[in-house]
């Protein structure tokens, strides 16, 4: 369905190392159809902190090296529970832990893309939950920023516009907007969770948001003023009435639901 509905690389997350040769086929056959070189797709893996690689993440590992499919090597230790408390030893363990299944995918394949990423926080010592828009994942983001920099790995993956609210009020607004600032000025290069996608593409140029006007603030308005949640919701509904994503073709459909027909029974996904 991701591949049906953009035409952007889609990263997949795999429950199970069974279907890696399946999703490699149907990765084939929409890169096919696009007339692209190289795969559309990337796979992902998160260590199992402490120090653990399973059986499964060892499988995803070394078929993503061996074709050459862009990997996520991930840790998401918690510091106090996971990982040491102290922000210097979850670092040093968080790099530990990376750099094992980087160096595991070299040695399947040199030339396999890597991607060195982060969701190491803090944990909260009165309820034992992780702690999203602290201020110990902007500071694990910079360190592993400068890490992966100096260890010229062209990729490095953060966490940001994350929020420990639990209703999207003011609150979510700001830490959602710190947490993403942080990031992007540490040099994260692939911001994950409410921003994904390269951020230096973006950074070059003004952007003017449609929901962000520019207007005089002594001149009044012609007409009554719409606040900026009443805009982003018409804004929603405009796209979702209007905007028709690129479909696969005809040809790679079939070919498609006959891998997951095979793997699965009679699925009709298209």
């Amino acid at each position: 369905m991701q591949f049906n509905n953009t035409e952007k690389h889609v990263g997949i997350g795999v429950p199970s190392s069974d279907y890696l040769d399946d999703v490699r086929e149907m990765g084939a056959l929409v890169a096919k159809g696009a007339n692209v070189d190289g795969p559309v797709y990337s796979l992902g893996t998160t260590v199992n902190s402490p120090l653990v690689y399973s059986a499964e993440m060892l499988a995803k590992m070394m078929h993503a090296a061996q074709p050459e499919i862009p990997l996520r090597v991930v840790s998401g230790a918690l510091a106090g529970a996971t990982a040491p408390v102290t922000l210097a030893g979850a670092l040093a363990m968080q790099n530990a832990e990376i750099l094992a299944g980087i160096t595991l995918c070299q040695l399947v394949n040199p030339s396999c893309p890597m991607v060195y990423g982060t969701f190491v926080g803090g944990m909260d010592m009165r309820t034992g939950k992780w702690v999203a828009a602290g201020p110990e994942m902007s500071l694990i983001n910079a360190s592993s920023a400068q890490l992966y920099q100096m260890y010229d790995i062209p990729l490095g993956y953060g966490t940001g516009g994350v929020t420990d609210c639990r209703v999207p009020d003011v609150r979510a607004g700001f830490e959602k907007g710190l947490t993403n600032l942080g990031a992007a000025l540490c040099g994260v290069e692939v911001i994950h969770d409410e921003v994904s996608g390269l951020m230096a593409g973006g950074m070059d140029e003004h952007l003017i948001s449609p929901l962000l006007s520019r207007e005089y603030a002594l001149e009044w308005p012609a007409s009554e003023v719409e606040d900026i949640v009443f805009q982003a919701r018409r804004r929603v509904q405009d796209i979702l009435s209007s905007h028709r994503p690129p479909e696969l073709m005809p040809e790679v459909k079939t070919a498609i639901q006959a891998v997951l027909t095979r793997i699965g029974g009679e699925r009709v996904l298209f």
